[in-house]
């Protein structure tokens, strides 16, 4: 299978997928990394002959449990669609606890939720899947099969935090230089980048010659890689189960890490799901490594940092820097991807890491790198460092000036020979670290500290500061006015749609048959565990309350409660694809909020969940709530303490449309989904002209300094 035919497949899960309303990026990716893993481990058994069988009856925590329903061939052989995800639904999750599976594929596991709405949907991305035998292909078609769908999170906000270019990453694991008999640490793991490098650099390292081959990348570049055959049976245990430690504290994106993980065989690593900076101290941050190669989030501040890193409140980059030099052990090296802002910034945390940095460890380079390297994710200017743990100050720091990666630079990225690459000089120039005019510089440590620990390029004299530009500002108007058209022209297809959805709703609410909202479902009241009982707070089950109610759709939660507080207090396990919503508090007097849960989880005594019955699509039933919201905040009485209160007679009676057929919910689900990306556009435009006109003052004083008005 090519990479065009990996492509076209994963194009028709995803098709999938959305035709069943499961569009949020993340949601969608792990729902597919579920079944082709399931489908893989069917494979894996098949190719063991039998031996430690995966789907037979298996003692999970003193019970019996048959997992041989799960096996692929018997799973999808079921000719019952609902019944065929309903084993899926009740199986899967237990496969965390399965004591034959390796690390990473535990965590793949880990608080799994199926959220595909039926067993028609189920049954369309099997069959998909079903006709390719995965373990016949090759180790790098199966690496980019994951690398393609997780491109897919890039249209996800959060997709900065964790989508390091691959070409960068190959940079800084070839200057820090892993060697085989080495751990390497990643604590902000993200999917996997810097974990798949540096398993890649070290298989190449350890590869003679004629075993050497060069395969595509993506943007048209070719990489090296190799099969390892230098490596002694005990190199190769300790480089598949000793070397790589990955943590990641999102649980969504350590799923991808762990499929990752097994797509190139080192699942018997620690995949670890845990916060690298803050809370209380675990056993990994008293273990230290001989590489640490990582990107941290760029945002965002941790605010009860872990009390080993010896730095109060700051900014969560820079806690991470600090965790990287206390958990490198003496001769380590580590690099690390930083936004730009760790060079030149002056607060208290700032100042002390980088006094750390520079008298406990030899500070080997700063490699400033261009802005737009991390387009279209972010804009933030960022660069990485590269250090030695030895116990000595830093005499001296070699820098380097990245102006291009061999792209655009731009949202749209564009990868070619015509663009500017310094990636190759930079190498080049490491072992020795060469010096070059404009480009490349040995400083002083005595500069930098005499600078007051600002390491920007300008500021130490190495380059002139940037000159700012700014457009002319009747340009900027030019832009605003063209703006302006666009949005208007948006705006009065918007107001089209608005009009077609209320025929659309006029004729719902005439021709389609009504139901109560309290009769679509089975209701759940919320319940709150007893505070003083600590092992009831100390478990994995979401506990969501009215604060967590600002999004759509609920995947996690701040608290957590155990299977005993679940069994001895009020609090109820609600299924996966409920609706949520509030029924008490101040926030009802605004708007009554609503959400689905993507996962189980239990919720507190402020808020109900309907549990749609098999006639209706939770989605459905979610956005017949969100645009009943007027009507269900009309009916909001006054509680105690002046907070809002939605009873149970009241709202369970407001009667919705509900057509007979989930076909038609669903086409009335891509309706409203069409209008809110329209919104979604406006506010683009809007967001674009504050932009502009941000702008304008700037530039008219600068002509007029300029005496050009």
């Amino acid at each position: 299978m090519d990479n065009a035919s990996l492509q076209n497949l994963l194009k028709r899960l995803c098709k999938v997928m959305w035709e069943a309303n499961i569009t949020n990026p993340i949601t969608y990716v792990t729902q597919i990394s579920f079944l082709i893993f399931l489908k893989m481990l069917e494979e894996m058994e098949t190719e063991r002959g039998g031996e430690n069988p995966i789907f037979q009856k298996t003692s999970i925590d003193g019970e019996q449990v048959d997992f041989s329903r799960l096996r692929w061939s018997t799973l999808t052989s079921d000719p019952d669609n609902g019944r065929m995800l309903a084993a899926l639904r009740d199986l899967l999750p237990r496969l965390t606890r399965h004591p034959g599976l390796s690390i990473a594929a535990r965590a793949l596991f880990e608080d799994a939720a199926i959220v595909i709405p039926d067993g028609a949907t189920l049954r369309r991305a099997v069959d998909i899947i079903s006709p390719v035998h995965f373990l016949s292909e090759d180790a790098d078609v199966k690496g980019d099969l994951f690398e393609i769908l997780v491109n897919d999170l890039g249209s996800q906000k959060k997709a900065a935090q964790f989508r390091t270019p691959r070409h960068l990453i190959r940079v800084i694991v070839e200057m820090v230089n892993p060697q085989i008999g080495e751990t390497m640490c990643d604590s902000a793991g993200g999917t996997g980048g810097f974990a798949i490098a540096v398993y890649e650099h070290i298989l190449l390292a350890n590869t003679s010659p004629e075993f050497v081959r060069e395969v595509p990348a993506p943007h048209g570049q070719t990489v090296k890689r190799g099969l390892g055959d230098k490596l002694t049976p005990a190199q190769w245990k300790f480089l598949q189960n000793g070397t790589i430690h990955l943590f990641e504290g999102d649980k969504d994106i350590i799923r991808m890490a762990a499929m990752n993980a097994v797509l190139h065989g080192f699942d018997h690593s620690p995949i670890v799901r845990r916060d690298g900076i803050g809370g209380s101290e675990d056993k990994w941050d008293e273990v230290q490594f001989d590489c640490i190669v990582e990107n941290p989030p760029f945002s965002g501040a941790s605010q009860s940092p872990k009390r080993s890193l010896r730095v109060g409140k700051g900014d969560k980059y820079v806690l991470f820097l600090a965790a990287a030099i206390r958990s490198l052990r003496q001769g380590g090296r580590a690099g690390i991807v930083l936004p730009s802002g760790i060079l030149f910034g002056d607060t208290t945390a700032h100042i002390e890491v980088k006094k750390r940095l520079l008298g406990e460890c030899e500070l080997q380079a700063v490699v400033t790198l261009p802005n737009g390297i991390f387009e279209p994710y972010t804009p933030t200017p960022t660069c990485f460092l590269i250090f030695k743990k030895t116990g000595h100050p830093t005499k001296k720091v070699w820098f380097y000036n990245v102006i291009g990666d061999g792209s655009s630079l731009k949202k749209a990225r564009k990868f070619g020979p015509k663009f500017r690459n310094d990636f190759p000089d930079l190498l080049a120039k490491w072992p020795k670290r060469k010096t070059e005019e404009d480009r490349a510089w040995i400083v002083p440590v005595e500069t930098i500290i005499g600078n007051g620990y600002d390491m920007s390029l300008h500021s130490l004299g190495l380059i002139e500061p940037e000159k700012v530009e700014h457009a002319d500002p009747e340009d900027i108007l030019e832009k605003i006015v063209k703006t302006q058209k666009q949005a208007l022209k948006i705006l009065e297809e918007t107001r089209k749609l608005v009009r077609d959805w209320r025929r659309e709703y006029k004729r719902l609410l005439e021709t389609v048959p009504t139901r109560p909202l309290g009769s679509c479902g089975k209701v759940y009241g919320g319940g709150t565990p007893s505070k003083d009982n600590t092992s009831y707070w100390s478990g994995n089950i979401p506990w969501i309350t009215a604060k967590e109610m600002w999004n759509h759709e609920i995947h996690d939660s701040q608290l957590k409660i155990s299977e005993e507080a679940l069994k001895e207090s009020t609090a109820k396990l609600i299924p996966a694809n409920s609706v949520l919503f509030v029924v008490r508090g101040s926030i009802l007097f605004k708007r009554v909020p609503v959400a689905i849960n993507r996962v189980p989880c239990t919720i507190n005594q402020d808020m109900k969940a309907i549990v749609p019955h098999d006639y209706i699509l939770a989605d459905y039933l979610a956005h017949m709530m969100w645009g009943s919201n007027e009507e269900l905040k009309g009916l909001v009485g006054t509680a105690g303490n002046n907070a809002g209160k939605l009873e149970t007679a009241k709202w369970a009676a407001v009667e919705i449309p509900v057509p007979e057929t989930k076909e038609e919910q669903l086409r009335i689900i891509a309706s409203l989904d069409v209008l809110n990306k329209k919104h979604a556009e406006l506010l683009r435009f809007h967001l674009d002209a504050e932009a502009e006109l941000a702008a304008f003052t700037p530039a008219l004083l600068a002509k007029a300094f300029r005496g050009e008005l």
